[in-house]
């Protein structure tokens, strides 16, 4: 019986807990020794215990254990975000007590965070979890193809008699069959293999082999390796580098089953590979190390038998040679530096014969890029070993290294990816083997192998006859196809692609590889097999699968196409290519001799022009010629007539459909959008730039929080506002972007030299000047939009003179509006940086830093760059007496007994680490606040008379002013004149008295002896602190133990005292290599939880 997902969840959270237990009791032992249970126990109150005296674990008490204990016994062996995913581990349990439903997609987000936390626990039951998790999502997409009501439109061509369909001759593989495949399957994992995680097509070595097609340059390298291995011969050092997709992983497991613990001997298509080395089979006892960065990560790990591993070299040295290994580099990785070539070579010796695959080693890299304070080591030291390593391997007769290296920009992955890019490639290119991927013709048999069953008893021959068919076509009508097509080399191509057309696959190898995302022959792999199981469930019979057979207007299909080409290709797949109510399908029906309809002739040459262009639409050779057309679409047994005939028909009514001459393309833009195109490439570039300049300064009307706002990148254009606070804000225009995280950024560097410098000397008011730049990856993008309203306006302007049709012209204006629309909005998207000056001090002497503040959100860009000032504490609209009171203490008085109101101000103004305020008036109202406090924090003065002030006010409201005489007095040389006023008052009453009164006298009605000293004045009651407001900043390291001795020693106290305490939360986070997904989600949905609200940016 199938399970519920709640059923589902339910086993693996049983099974789970099983051994989440076992991990957690274990790193309670060695952190506390036998006293863990007490430490439980008392922690957690309460807490029922077993017959043998431990705790009765549920998923609740553990997430809680592991949380309190991190630091003592769990935080060194896993990473921060696996925390994360151990706190998602209580919701899916209350989800479970609670009896809440569960979707497919709860399911599988379950399990996986189920998967994830074993995995980094090293687990067992990882390996379960995650064949749960895959075939939850197996479950949800048949229910989702079951629920699609559209039916796909089959395409069938004319099979002539005497020859078999292909679905007659070659049966798929069962998992694409059924539909049972995974995306991921296609991508292989290195390190799930290692771990014994992965499926039997990867995880198995006969499995492996029996669908892995020995290509020359993988054949060259298992030789390679045996020669090295098994004879000491051979080159020691291979880098494998091609595109994402490419094959280096899919190398590196033939490399790793090889010389596993199957003999190579009994492994499918490895006879040639044991000729060519000399040798029966593959030496047995080779120590193997996987090292995959993305698996290894950037922490520690814990090892079986306790060992603990920091760096890559003492990850190797452990897998190679277990204890005995690590002892030799054990120092080098607790120091985190290079063991060193003579300490790598001893260790090689050591566990001769040995084989290191190192894959995703830049993945690792990017991430230690700028850092070193990390478990992994520093960027240095890890591409010093890279060296070392190299140098060893030569060395060691018996040892091959073999690591792979990207070549598209999307594995890369920023600037250190590309700086551990190019310094591996420099390492490498000393020693190492030059390995050839895959060619066209063998990438075919890869995918027929991964896709199809091998042909089997009479299969060959009909297939051979197919492929006859097809030559005695085109020889035959030679004029209508690509020359070459009649050729023998033509037969060649066909016999080995079968049942795929060879066109079909130059489409995919060709075209559709150029696109960053499809990943080569794993793209082709994902497309194919959605393919090949919507021909074999729809029971499509033609000879051979051409680019005009595909099922375009499948939902799953098309949704592959759509991830790599994009959204706005959807409504052109419907519309123009594909799908009962599309233009080739209307096309067909008007057709009143049937000939089109018979053979599907429009659909099928759409498809063809589709599959063949689509990819190449914004490129300046996107067209593909009739012939080739027909070579996609036409098969033996039919003629050509009909095909040429659709194509033109179609192409005289699309919108979306270009023709040139013979070439033919689709594109997202309908024919006046080309014109636009075109016109936008011919733009000045300054005529761009200063477009986006006067929207920007189209900004300027409404000044808002700001004293000015200038667009310009010359300091002589900002005014020096040093007597008082009034911020401007700048603007750079688009030739000076800003680039995250550089200080030396073109905008940065004119950053710097407008705050420090203005015209004819040094700017004073460095704190009067915040930064707007534009972000360089967004502004392309702007610049690109910028260009299309541009181009659009002027045929808008030329649309009488160059005789526009009406559609035309209303086209056209609708068009221009909506790209100024565009421009402004990416206008707000591009101009995301804020660059605010700040003063960085420490031992030497102090510089002018730019902090970086990214933009979010939507509207007004002014609006929203105060907004975040504020936000962030970089703009100040309201001042308190108290944040005052703490800068004049902490940087001001120095000693002083009082400051000029005016030079206070010019100080606001001027000095980079005081507060910047918006204007004056916000630093005279915080005077007069912290004047009127119950116990003030300073005092007022309208000026001085020698040492005496005159009108001297606190605890009571002042006018203050902002004249040449006005004082702002420190509270303590307030209170001594005050004083000394008090007592003056106190000793000319009694002199007047003495005058007056010439003896002693009594006056009945005040009750005390007038003359003589006068009684002493009450005391005053000492006037108590009503409030109190305390900062600072927690240490990461113990932040826990930090809080709950804020808790007792503070908070407590105040509240004992009857005060009402509001504590505030403030986190504050800097990552930067960027948050994963998944650390967003855990983010965002636990501050939820625990009632907090947050933004990331």
């Amino acid at each position: 019986m199938a399970l519920s997902n709640r059923q589902r969840v339910q086993g693996a959270q049983d099974a789970l807990l099983e051994e989440l237990v076992v991990y957690v009791e274990k790193g309670l032992l060695k952190a506390f020794g036998t006293d863990w249970v007490g430490r439980v126990t008392a922690r957690f109150s309460g807490v029922p215990v077993d017959g043998v005296g431990k705790p009765v674990w549920d998923m609740q008490l553990l997430v809680k254990v592991i949380a309190d204990f991190w630091h003592d016994a769990f935080g060194d062996k896993l990473r921060p975000d696996d925390r994360n995913h151990i706190f998602e581990l209580r919701s899916w349990r209350n989800a479970l007590a609670h009896d809440q439903p569960f979707t497919y997609d709860d399911t599988h987000r379950a399990l996986d965070t189920m998967h994830r936390v074993a995995s980094a626990m090293k687990l067992p039951v990882a390996a379960y979890l995650l064949k749960e998790r895959d075939e939850t999502m197996r479950i949800k997409l048949r229910e989702q193809e079951r629920a699609v009501t559209r039916s796909v439109t089959v395409v069938e061509g004319r099979v002539p008699e005497g020859l078999k369909a292909w679905r007659d001759v070659i049966i798929p593989h069962q998992d694409v069959r059924e539909g049972n495949f995974m995306a991921a399957e296609f991508a292989a994992d290195l390190a799930q293999v290692h771990k014994g995680e992965a499926s039997s097509e990867y995880g198995d070595p006969q499995d492996f082999f029996a669908r892995t097609y020995i290509t020359a340059g993988l054949r060259d390298l298992l030789t390679n390796a045996l020669n090295r291995l098994g004879k000491g011969e051979g080159d020691p050092v291979v880098e494998l580098q091609t595109n994402f997709g490419g094959g280096k992983t899919h190398s590196m497991l033939a490399l790793y089953h090889l010389f596993g613990k199957v003999p190579s001997r009994e492994l499918a298509g490895l006879e040639e590979v044991h000729s060519r080395a000399g040798l029966s089979t593959a030496p047995t006892g080779v120590n193997r190390a996987v090292l995959v960065g993305t698996d290894l990560g950037i922490g520690r790990r814990m090892q079986q038998d306790g060992t603990v591993t920091n760096t890559l070299w003492g990850e190797m040295a452990y897998q190679l040679a277990g204890a005995a290994g690590y002892a030799l580099v054990a120092e080098a990785d607790q120091q985190r530096t290079n063991p060193g070539a003579e300490m790598l070579t001893r260790l090689l010796t050591l566990a001769s014969p040995c084989l290191i695959l190192i894959d995703e080693w830049v993945a690792q890299l990017r991430e230690l890029y700028g850092r070193s304070d990390l478990n992994a080591g520093s960027y240095e030291s890890n591409i010093s070993f890279a060296q070392s390593l190299t140098e060893a391997a030569k060395r060691v007769p018996r040892a091959l290294v073999v690591a792979s290296l990207p070549q598209s920009q999307s594995e890369v992955a920023g600037q250190g990816g590309s700086a551990a890019l190019s310094a591996l490639q420099e390492t490498f290119k000393r020693v190492q083997s030059t390995w050839l991927p895959a060619n066209p013709e063998e990438s075919f048999e890869i995918v027929r192998r991964r896709l199809f069953e091998p042909l089997q008893g009479d299969a060959h021959r009909q297939a051979d006859a197919v492929v006859r068919a097809f030559m005695t076509h085109y020889t035959t009508h030679a004029t209508e196809f690509p020359q070459g097509a009649s050729e023998p080399d033509f037969a060649g191509r066909l016999s080995k692609s079968y049942p795929i057309h060879p066109s079909l696959f130059d489409a995919l190898f060709g075209t559709w590889s150029t696109l960053e995302r499809f990943q080569r022959t794993r793209g082709v792999l994902r497309l194919m097999a959605l393919v090949i199981h919507r021909l074999w469930q729809s029971g499509e019979k033609s000879l051979m699968i051409l680019p005009g057979n595909l099922p375009l207007d499948d939902v799953r299909v098309q949704a592959e196409l759509r991830n790599y080409l994009g959204e706005a290709w959807e409504a052109i797949m419907n519309q123009e290519v594909d799908g009962p109510n599309s233009l080739p399908v209307r096309v067909e029906a008007e057709d009143k001799s049937g000939r089109l309809g018979q053979v599907a002739a429009a659909r099928r040459v759409a498809r063809t022009v589709f599959l063949c262009t689509a990819p190449r639409a914004k490129t300046a050779h996107a067209g593909v010629e009739t012939r080739s057309i027909l070579l996609g679409s036409v098969q033996p047994g039919e003629t050509a007539g009909p095909f040429s005939d659709a194509l033109r028909l179609i192409s005289s009514q699309a919108v979306y459909l270009y023709v040139d001459a013979s070439q033919y393309w689709y594109s997202t833009q309908p024919s006046l959008n080309r014109r636009a195109a075109d016109l936008a490439l011919q733009l000045p570039p300054e005529d761009v730039t200063t477009e986006v300049e006067r929207r920007l300064k189209a900004l300027v009307k409404n000044k808002g929080a700001f004293a000015g706002i200038h667009v310009t990148d010359s300091p002589a254009d900002v005014p020096d506002d040093a007597r008082e606070p009034g911020v401007r804000l700048v603007i750079l225009p688009p030739s000076q972007p800003h680039v995250k995280g550089a200080q030396d950024s073109a905008a940065a560097q004119r950053a710097h030299e407008i705050v420090t410098r203005k015209a004819g000397g040094d700017r004073l008011g460095r704190n009067n000047v915040v930064l707007l730049a534009a972000d360089r990856s967004r502004l392309d993008d702007l610049l690109s939009r910028t260009r299309q309203y541009l181009a659009w306006q002027q045929i808008h302007t030329r649309a009488e003179q160059d005789n526009l049709t009406p559609s035309d012209k209303r086209q056209a204006a609708g068009r221009m509006e909506e790209h100024s629309k565009g421009t402004d909005l990416l206008l707000g998207a591009a101009y995301a940086f804020l660059l605010v000056p700040e003063l960085i001090t420490g031992t030497g002497q102090p510089t002018i830093a730019l902090q970086e503040t990214r933009l979010n959100g939507e509207g007004d860009l002014l609006e929203r760059t105060a907004r975040k000032l504020v936000g962030e504490g970089q703009l100040i609209g309201t001042y308190g007496g108290l944040p005052l009171k703490l800068k004049l203490d902490a940087l001001l008085w120095n000693g002083r007994p009082h400051l000029p109101i005016r030079q206070l101000l010019e100080y606001f103004a001027q000095y980079l680490y005081l507060d910047r305020l918006e204007n004056a008036q916000v630093l005279l109202s915080a005077i007069q606040d912290g004047l009127t406090t119950k116990q003030p924090y300073f005092a007022y003065a309208d000026g001085q008379n020698g040492e005496t002030y005159l009108n001297l006010r606190f605890g009571e409201p002042a006018t203050v002013r902002v004249d040449d005489h006005s004082l702002l007095v420190n509270i303590e040389a307030a209170m001594r004149q005050r004083l000394a006023e008090q007592q003056q008052a106190i000793s000319v009453g009694a002199a007047a008295a003495h005058q007056v009164t010439t003896g002693v006298t009594t006056t009945a009605k005040a009750g005390h002896v007038q003359g003589g000293t006068p009684p002493t004045p009450p005391v005053p009651a000492p006037v108590l602190p009503t409030r109190a407001h305390l900062e600072g900043t927690l240490d990461g390291t113990r932040m826990v133990k930090r809080f709950e001795d804020i808790y007792a020693e503070i908070i407590q106290q105040l509240i004992e005292a009857g005060a009402g305490v509001q504590v505030e939360v403030v986190i504050r986070a800097q990552a930067p290599h960027g948050l994963a997904t998944h650390q967003q989600r855990a983010v965002l949905e636990n501050a939820r939880s625990l009632g907090l609200t947050a933004e990331l940016e």
